[in-house]
């Protein structure tokens, strides 16, 4: 497969508005229709699909979030120089060069020079789009193997050392970046609205209504939280959900272990139900 075959197909695209084709493929393709959702960012899935229609594999994809897709492809050792970044590269973008996760990808089209590069993106301004954007928000460049190069795909690295008896699912939904945000936050309303105790919309705010159907959870389908179930997600709370992150495996830290049930959230408890919701257990 050539970078040409990429952007012809990244081109077939151009003026789709709200991406539904990329959404209702990857979560086909994962089997989970919460990515079919209209809340749910997409220009990962549009990169994804790009690639798996013309059959080239990359590092990261398919996948739906950009911070799982830089750290594979650093894993692969297939980050390049920005300026060195070619028509068919993949390109990361951080807004706000704070370096906190990653905030957008898309297909690069053009190397413009001291400019920065002309892209070809999923969900900018809810459709796919051309694009010029400055190497300031430039955060990565990602360099493909191309098939018809005939490249030997380098050694992946070492997985580091985890805690035995306990799970280490891919970021195939949610990166591990410790930010209890709007999108983790839609996942665990959807997991509720499921089990039949959330019935607001699904707005990734973590208040009053999500707080509330979380404690019902945690007492009546999971049998760890004996208190009122009353809005306010203090201490016994977060004992109940720390605990069935523990029962199901995802409540530990690479050289520590099971981590402690102390009722404080902090970024552990975070990446813990990034995990649980990752494997499909949360």
């Amino acid at each position: 497969m050539t970078p040409s075959k990429v952007l012809e197909e990244a081109r077939s695209h151009l003026g789709n508005v709200g991406g539904a084709f990329a959404k209702q493929w990857y979560a086909d393709k994962v089997g989970d229709q919460t990515f079919a959702q209209s809340w749910v960012p997409w220009c990962a899935m549009f990169v994804s699909y790009v690639f798996d229609k013309v059959g080239q594999e990359v590092a990261g994809l398919p996948g739906a979030s950009c911070t799982a897709i830089a750290s594979a492809a650093e894993k692969a050792a297939r980050i390049i120089a920005a300026r060195d970044a070619e028509p068919g590269d993949i390109v990361i973008f951080n807004w706000h060069k704070d370096f906190v996760g990653c905030d957008h990808v898309g297909i690069i089209e053009l190397n413009l020079g001291d400019t920065g590069v002309q892209t070809i993106e999923g969900n900018t301004s809810n459709s796919v789009n051309r694009r010029t954007r400055s190497w300031y928000n430039v955060q990565y460049v990602i360099r493909p193997i191309w098939a018809e190069q005939g490249s030997e795909v380098p050694p992946a690295q070492p997985a580091p050392a985890i805690p035995s008896g306990v799970i280490d699912p891919t970021e195939s939904i949610l990166a591990y970046d410790e930010y209890f945000g709007p999108l983790t936050t839609k996942y665990v309303q959807t997991v509720l609205k499921r089990a039949g105790w959330y019935l607001r919309a699904i707005d990734g705010d973590f208040g009053y209504w999500t707080k509330r159907a979380l404690q019902k959870y945690l007492r009546y389908n999971k049998g760890l939280y004996q208190r009122d179930c009353d809005g306010d997600f203090g201490y016994y709370s977060v004992c109940a959900l720390q605990q069935y992150l523990i029962n199901v495996g995802c409540y530990w830290k690479t050289g520590y272990g099971i981590c402690d049930v102390d009722g404080v959230w902090g970024t552990e408890t975070t990446t813990a139900i990034q995990r649980a919701i990752n494997a499909g257990v949360f």
